[in-house]
């Protein structure tokens, strides 16, 4: 039980130091071959996030839905 406790406290201090993170779906006509979870995001060259899902959109399987987290600031 301590064990589990320890562990679950780690893990919840490791998630502090991300911050609050923001999700955005991107829409994808074209192929996204080379993207991949876990991917970064970059802005203006700066790291400030990760792919998080790629999937067809049940809506419409033309396109695909990429789901990005980035920091809010």
């Amino acid at each position: 039980v301590l064990l589990a406790l320890l562990a679950a406290f780690i893990v919840w201090l490791a998630r502090l130091g991300q911050g609050d993170l923001k999700e955005y779906d991107i829409f994808f006509k074209q192929s996204v071959a080379g993207l991949a979870r876990g991917s970064e995001v970059n802005f203006a060259g700066v790291p400030v996030g990760q792919v998080s899902q790629i999937v067809l959109w049940d809506k419409d399987p033309e396109f695909v839905r990429v789901r990005i987290k980035v920091q809010e600031e």
